[in-house]
């Protein structure tokens, strides 16, 4: 009886060893190195080129990372398959790249990049979209698990004195008067209103043209010189007579600003002719001929003579107004005898 129990047990034992190796086989087994992954494991996959082999992929930072704190990756790739570091990019939306180094388009051995996470919870390294193997990363939230929001407080009661409203009205009707007092000022006197008058145009003009009759440039046959200065000497004497900019204008423009400022029809007319004869003469293809250039200068004073300012008006100190009399009156001298007389 004793023999034969004994091998019942011995058999029973046999049978239970072959079910439990059975079973061993029949179960998946999990892939070396390989951790199991929670359930909401996403996965950090990077990719690069077409043709890029897979390299060895580092974290350089603890097992718990920060949300939106950077983090070091080093990619080492097989030797002899260098990658290009600008091929090297983030396959999920999670993350970002930040950096590379090396950067660039030369082929690397080394890749370290700086990745910058925007999604907490454990993630998992990959390569093209497939894990490699490795340990399990966390990243952590900003707040901690046990974190409670701020009591809300009570909001503070504003004081109620009467006197705060009392000064608060008084300095909004000063502000008001201030403003009201301020707008009928401007109102009632115009922009330069309290600004002293420039000296009369003519002044300025009649000792340029003295000193541009004094270079005797008509008698030396250079016209064309003759007509540019007389040109810039009309444009000066406009710009200070009327006060707008008639040395940057054509004779065109001229003539539109000077009707814009509403001045007569004469003098519009007039300042566009002379300076429009005096183009066609200065840029001509021939020379100007002496004879040009003293018409021309006959206008020009005809032209400031019509419409001298009266001085009475202006305070000019008496030594600049008797050096322009007398600068005029060699002008006209030099006009009225047909030559650059006054200058011999």
């Amino acid at each position: 009886m004793r023999a034969r129990a004994a091998a019942v047990s011995a058999t029973t034992a046999a049978v239970l060893a072959c079910a439990l190796a059975a079973g061993a086989q029949a179960q998946p087994r999990t892939p070396p190195g390989t951790a199991p992954a929670a359930p909401d494991t996403v996965l950090l996959s990077l990719g690069a080129a077409a043709g890029t082999p897979r390299p060895a992929m580092s974290l350089g930072a603890a097992d718990t990372l920060r949300f939106g704190e950077p983090i070091t990756l080093v990619c080492d790739f097989p030797p002899g398959s260098p990658a290009i570091p600008d091929s090297v990019a983030a396959r999920a939306d999670w993350f970002a790249v930040v950096a590379r180094d090396p950067s660039g388009a030369q082929p690397a051995q080394r890749v370290v990049l700086t990745l910058r996470p925007y999604r907490p919870g454990p993630f998992r390294l990959a390569w093209e979209g497939e894990p490699v193997p490795g340990p399990v990363r966390q990243i952590a939230g900003r707040l901690a698990p046990a974190a409670e929001p701020l009591p809300v407080r009570d909001p503070r009661r504003l004081p109620r004195s009467w006197w705060l409203a009392a000064a608060g009205l008084l300095l909004a009707a000063a502000a008001i008067v201030l403003a009201w007092w301020w707008r009928r000022r401007r109102r009632a006197r115009p922009d330069g209103a309290g600004e002293p008058l420039p000296p009369p145009a003519w002044l300025q003009a009649a000792r340029d043209l003295d000193a541009l009759l004094a270079e005797r440039l008509l008698e030396r046959g250079d016209g064309r010189a003759f007509l540019h200065r007389l040109d810039v000497v009309f444009r000066r004497y406009l710009a200070a007579r009327y006060r707008f900019a008639a040395l940057e204008m054509t004779a065109s423009e001229v003539d539109a600003a000077l009707a814009a400022l509403r001045h007569p029809e004469s003098a519009r007319r007039a300042a566009a002719r002379i300076l429009g004869r005096c183009d066609e003469l200065r840029f001509a293809p021939t020379a100007a001929l002496p004879s040009d250039g003293r018409g021309l200068l006959a206008a020009v004073v005809a032209e400031i003579g019509a419409r001298r300012e009266r001085i009475r008006y202006t305070p000019v100190p008496p030594a600049d107004l008797i050096e322009s009399e007398r600068c005029w009156e060699r002008v006209l001298a030099a006009v009225a005898g047909g030559k650059e007389a006054g200058h011999a």
